[in-house]
């Protein structure tokens, strides 16, 4: 009959593993299941080289996180490996999905093999020509919106902007909500498969591009009629290997247009 037995730690290091291994001896004992590949790693050096007799029976060790140290010949370890980086985005994609609407249907997600199917899609956005159509897309609106919140900005008469105090320094306006607005719907309709993150509005997180967007950089110049401020937005996408790229474009009234990786 299959058991099994629980052994608590307090910390789960090496250290810990390597101690815990010496109460496996005599309990007859075929597997060994780690919270982690540190303690696999500890629990795998206990057993070799304190209690390993050519005449016992091998016992299987599975370790958790897939750490390089888990490939080196002196374990060869068993392990599993997390998509951290998938997991930390789906995460703030619920987040921010639950922030823009506190009443929503609870909901799972899984990081299977569904998802690594998604991934596959996601080089086409690395494509130069994709790339520099989303560059020019961004700089013309970035300049559009500009030119408009700028002239709002010279014709609004005292208590126009309607200003809010969201924490120290922190201010917003309506000038900043009418642009971040501006900015999503030019954006999302020539890219509709991109997601879209305001500082105004919050958003989403998604499998391709994501536009994260401050519609005036610099709104307490703005509010004061300094020239010194601007639209930014960036587009930040993943690849499939984990690394990431950036597109960064602005314009506005305190620096020069420009775009850069």
């Amino acid at each position: 009959m299959a058991w099994t037995r629980l052994i608590p730690l307090q910390i789960n290091d090496y250290q810990n593993g390597y101690s815990a291994a010496g109460d496996l001896e005599g309990l007859g004992i075929d597997g060994v299941f780690c919270a982690n590949d540190y303690m696999a790693c500890g629990v795998v050096d206990r057993l070799m080289r304190d209690l390993g007799r050519q005449d016992a029976p091998p016992i299987r060790i599975i370790g958790h996180d897939d750490i390089p140290q888990a490939s080196w010949v002196a374990y060869a370890l068993t392990t599993i490996r997390q998509p951290c980086d998938l997991q930390a985005d789906q995460t703030i994609d619920l987040l921010m999905s639950r922030m823009a609407e506190p009443d929503m249907t609870a909901r799972r997600v899984h990081t299977g093999i569904a998802d690594q199917k998604k991934d596959c899609m996601m080089p086409a956005i690395f494509d130069p020509s994709v790339i520099h159509a989303r560059a020019e897309a961004a700089i013309r609106i970035a300049r559009q919106v500009g030119r408009q919140a700028a002239r709002f900005r010279q014709e609004a008469k005292a208590g126009a902007l309607l200003v809010e105090n969201k924490g120290p320094q922190d201010f917003v306006t309506i000038a900043d909500r009418q642009a971040e607005q501006a900015i999503r719907d030019g954006l999302l309709a020539l890219f509709p498969d991109d997601t879209f993150m305001g500082e105004e509005s919050g958003g989403r997180t998604g499998i391709a591009g994501t536009w994260v967007v401050d519609p005036i950089d610099g709104t307490t110049n703005y509010i004061r009629g300094f020239r010194h401020w601007g639209v930014s937005d960036r587009l930040r996408c993943r690849r499939p290997s984990r690394d990431r790229r950036d597109l960064r474009c602005g314009a506005g009234q305190g620096f020069p247009c420009h775009s850069r990786w």
